[in-house]
């Protein structure tokens, strides 16, 4: 979850498209993951969508993959 949000902040997580493109699980799945991220304020309500709370950390991910 955190790599989507990293390269796509503010979309729909459970887009049919979005699910796909970020190699996601089902939607019951993502929402306990999107829940979990909430409650460790490691994400945030954005939009239509959430994205990382913390700039650094979606830049760090986004370099960081492998």
């Amino acid at each position: 979850m955190l790599e989507a949000f990293a390269h796509e902040p503010s979309q729909p997580p459970f887009g049919t498209a979005y699910r796909p493109r970020h190699n996601l699980p089902g939607t019951s799945t993502i929402q306990r993951a999107i829940e979990a991220l909430a409650v460790d304020e490691l994400i945030e309500r954005h939009g239509a969508g959430y994205r990382i709370a913390e700039p650094f950390l979606a830049e760090w991910i986004v370099r960081t993959e492998v």
